[in-house]
C-alpha cells in the first residue's frame, strides 16, 4: 500500500488569535546598510544572459567528447534515468515539482531550455519500452514527457501497467503518471484526467492511489478557482472513501471532510457578502457531524472548525494598522494597509525568505495591478542575527533584511520588519513570542480592500490563479464586506 499525505487539516490548526495593535510612526525608509553590519551573506548572483548562453553551448556539445568543465558526457549514459538527470542539469531551467514555480499554475516560463530538449531527444532515441529495464520504464515515461514524445510516454505507462499483478500496483503506476502530467511544464490535465478514469475502473482494489489522485485534482481545482472541478472531485472522493472500512476512514480525516470542504472553498471563491454566515452554517451543519460520525478525534474537529470560522468571521472587519517598527520602501503612505489601496500582506518565515516561485508570482501580480492600486507588503521578524552574522540590534537586522529583499532581490514592495519579543528560560535559552503582525491578524496572507477591511484570508491553498482572481475582485469592489 502507498498512501501519501495531502493538504492536511492538521496544517490548518494551531495558529495565533486575532488581536488589535496600535500603529507606530514610520521608523526607517532607507535600505542603506549601517557600518555595524559586518557580514553579508554570500549569495549566488542572478544568472545573466551570458550565463544562460554558456549553459546552452555546453549542452549542445555535451555528447561530442569536447566537454566544457563541469558537464558530463551523456553519450555514456545507458538508462533513461541518467538521461533525465542529464537534461534537467543541462537545461538549467525548472521542471520537477520541487524546483518549479509551484504558485505559477501552467506558467510558460517553466519549460526546459530548447538545447536540453534536443539532447534529451537524442538520448531517448536509444530506448524503447521493450529494451528498457522494467524499473526504468518510469524514467522513460518522464524522459518522453520532457521531450514531447507522448506516444512513447503512453507506451511506457501501458507496459508498466501490464507488468503489474495487482489492482493496487496498477493504480500506483497510473498515479505516478498522473503526478508527472500535472507537475510538468506545460501541464497535461487532459491526459492526466484520462488516466484517472482508468484508475477508477480498477475499483476498490486501487482505492488508495485513486484517493490520492482525486486529491490532486481537488487541489488543482482549488488552486485554479475552478468550482466545477472542486464539486466533481469532492463527489468522487466521497465515492472512493465509501470503499474504506470505518477503521481505515478514521486514518483519513482530510479525505472524509472533502465534501464539506468543497462547499467551503466554493463559497470562499465566490466571496459573497454572507461569507461568514454561510461558512459557519457549513461547518456547524455538515463538517462537524460528518467528522464525528467517522470517529475523528474531537480535538481535531473543534480546532479545525474554530480555525475556519475565525477566518470567515474576520472577512469584512476593519484591518488593524500594522505596527511599523522598521519600514522600508513605504512610498508616500503613512499607514499600512493604506486607505484607498488593495493591500496584500504576506508574512515571510524568518531565515527561509521568499521561495523563487512566490517571488516570481508576486512580481507578476505587482507588475499587473500596481497601477490599479495594489500594494504588496512583506512582513518579516527579527531573530537577533542575520544568516551567520554575530548578534545584531533590531535596527541592524532590519537593515540587513532590507538589503536582501530590496537591494539583492530588488523587489518593488514595502518591507516591514517587526521585533520578536523573547523570554528567557532558566538555562538562558531564548523563547520567541509572536510578532505584532501575528497579534493583529490570524494568518500569514491577507488581502485588505480599499476600505481598509479584510477582503479575504487564506485557509491552506494559494495559487497565482486564485490570488489573481481575488485581487481583481478586491480592486473592483466598493467595499470588502
Amino acid at each position: 500500500m502507498r498512501i501519501r499525505t495531502h493538504h492536511s487539516i492538521r496544517a490548518l490548526v494551531g495558529f495565533g488569535c486575532l488581536a488589535m495593535s496600535a500603529p507606530l510612526a514610520l521608523a526607517q525608509t532607507s535600505t542603506q546598510l549601517p557600518q555595524s553590519i559586518a557580514q553579508i551573506p554570500k549569495l549566488d548572483p542572478p544568472r545573466t544572459a551570458a550565463d544562460s548562453a554558456a549553459v546552452l553551448k555546453a549542452a549542445a556539445i555535451a555528447d561530442t567528447g569536447r566537454m566544457t568543465p563541469g558537464y558530463r558526457d551523456i553519450s555514456r549514459y545507458d538508462t533513461p534515468g541518467y538521461c533525465v538527470a542529464a537534461i534537467i542539469g543541462l537545461g538549467q531551467e525548472t521542471w520537477r515539482s520541487h524546483e518549479r514555480d509551484t504558485l505559477a499554475v501552467e506558467s510558460p516560463h517553466d519549460s526546459l531550455a530548447p538545447a536540453a530538449i534536443a539532447i534529451g531527444q537524442k538520448c531517448a532515441g536509444r530506448f524503447t519500452v521493450t529494451n528498457t529495464d522494467p524499473h526504468e520504464l518510469f524514467n522513460l515515461m518522464r524522459l518522453s514527457l520532457m521531450t514531447g514524445d507522448t506516444a512513447t510516454m503512453t507506451a511506457a505507462i501501458n507496459r508498466r501497467f501490464t507488468l503489474a499483478t495487482t489492482a493496487e500496483a496498477r493504480g500506483n503506476i497510473l498515479l505516478d503518471a498522473v503526478e508527472e502530467l500535472l507537475n510538468s511544464r506545460p501541464v497535461h490535465p487532459d491526459l492526466a484526467a484520462a488516466l484517472l478514469v482508468r484508475m477508477d475502473s480498477l475499483g476498490a482494489g486501487a482505492r488508495y492511489p485513486r484517493l490520492y489522485a482525486h486529491n490532486l485534482f481537488f487541489g488543482r481545482g482549488t488552486r485554479n478557482g475552478d468550482t466545477l472541478m472542486i464539486a466533481r472531485e469532492a463527489d468522487a472522493l466521497k465515492t472512493v472513501t465509501a470503499q474504506f472500512t470505518l477503521a481505515e476512514r478514521r486514518e483519513l480525516p482530510t479525505e472524509i471532510s472533502k465534501q464539506t470542504m468543497a462547499a467551503i472553498y466554493i463559497t470562499w471563491l465566490r466571496h459573497k457578502p454572507t461569507l461568514g454566515a454561510d461558512i459557519d452554517r457549513l461547518v456547524t451543519q455538515e463538517f462537524i457531524p460528518s467528522m464525528r460520525a467517522e470517529g475523528i478525534d474531537e480535538n481535531v474537529v473543534q480546532a479545525f472548525a474554530q480555525r475556519i470560522n475565525g477566518l470567515a468571521s474576520s472577512v469584512g472587519t476593519p484591518a488593524p494598522p500594522l505596527a511599523l517598527q522598521h519600514v522600508f520602501n513605504a512610498g508616500s503612505d503613512k499607514i499600512k494597509p493604506a486607505p484607498g489601496k488593495v493591500t496584500l500582506l504576506v508574512e515571510v518565515e524568518k531565515g527561509s525568505g521568499l521561495p523563487d516561485g512566490r517571488t516570481s508570482m508576486l512580481r507578476r501580480l505587482h507588475d499587473k495591478y500596481a497601477s490599479q492600486g495594489l500594494d504588496i507588503v512583506i512582513i518579516e521578524r527579527t531573530q537577533g542575527f542575520s544568516w551567520s552574522s554575530p548578534p545584531q540590534t533590531p535596527s541592524d537586522e532590519a537593515a540587513s533584511d532590507a538589503w536582501y529583499y530590496l537591494d539583492y532581490l530588488k523587489l518593488p514592495f514595502t518591507l516591514v520588519v517587526q521585533e520578536t519579543p523573547f523570554k528567557h528560560r532558566p538555562d538562558g535559552r531564548l523563547v520567541p513570542g509572536n510578532i505584532p503582525f501575528e497579534q493583529q491578524y490570524m494568518t500569514r496572507q491577507i488581502l485588505v480592500g480599499r476600505d481598509q477591511k479584510v477582503f479575504t484570508q487564506w485557509i491552506g491553498f494559494e495559487s497565482e490563479t486564485q490570488l489573481d482572481m481575488m485581487v481583481r475582485m478586491a480592486l473592483a469592489a466598493k467595499g470588502s464586506a
